[in-house]
């Protein structure tokens, strides 16, 4: 098989991993579980091209960051403005930081595996 085809393949799978962040509460999520499949993700690409991880780790820690800076950023002004919304509101930071999460894996996985 294509390496490019599996790399996307990869980063498919672990964007819908990143959505079972649901299943644990959000501080867990955003601190622990989505950084470790994200970072995960980079290693696996890493193998898949043949490059090593410590060579990439600055830029995978990197990624990582930019895309927790970007789940704050977005997750919790809307979090402000759908509190009043009813059944969305009270569940918005699972369901924000799930798909946000999701969102930000696929994005570091289609932008590292190019790199490559």
């Amino acid at each position: 098989m294509d390496s490019h085809v599996r790399a996307e393949k990869m980063v498919r799978n672990f964007s819908l991993g990143a959505l079972s962040s649901l299943l644990v509460p959000s501080l867990l999520a955003e601190w622990v579980v989505l950084p470790a499949i994200q970072l995960t993700l980079i290693h696996q690409l890493c193998q898949v091209y043949g490059q090593k991880f410590v060579v990439n780790a600055v830029r995978a820690k990197i990624a990582v960051f930019l895309a927790w800076l970007g789940l704050h950023s977005v997750n919790k002004p809307l979090g402000v403005i759908l509190r009043h919304v009813p059944l969305i509101g009270a569940g918005w930071p699972r369901i924000g930081t799930a798909l946000i999460g999701s969102a930000s894996t696929y994005a570091i996985g289609n932008s590292v595996y190019p790199a490559f």
